[in-house]
């Protein structure tokens, strides 16, 4: 096995720091714009089911539409209440949510798991 010269790892390690500079830019674009659709499931969803005050909406959607960030997505309240099953922010029968209670100040609500698809159906509304 040939053995690698400091310079050559060197050149390879410059080559991999950029693969995950571009992958994590990626990721974190992906993020911002799965982020600004939650913004807008769960201020709607908040207001439908009684936990937030007003409906922030009005005041979000020209935001995130001025930054070109999205605000409905393709899916549907089915199948986003089925991939947040596994989601890391799931207890066993909780799910945290993150929602406005009033203008200037957003709670973590742990929302019953059997409750999690209608919120999100109010929300995509």
């Amino acid at each position: 096995m040939k053995k690698l010269k400091k310079e050559d790892a060197i050149k390879i390690n410059e080559k991999a720091k950029g693969f995950w500079n571009e992958f994590a830019a990626f990721a974190v674009k992906g993020n911002a714009l799965d982020l600004a659709i939650g913004m807008v499931i769960a201020t709607k969803g908040a207001y439908e089911v009684g936990m937030s005050e007003e409906d922030f909406s009005d005041i979000l959607l020209p935001i995130l539409q001025q930054n070109n960030l999205p605000t409905t997505c393709d899916f549907s309240a089915e199948e986003l209440y089925k991939a947040s099953l596994s989601d890391k922010k799931r207890s066993l029968d909780t799910m945290s949510v993150i929602v406005p209670e009033r203008l200037g100040l957003c709670k973590i609500v742990k929302l019953p798991v059997e409750h999690l698809e209608n919120f999100i159906q109010k929300g995509m509304n």
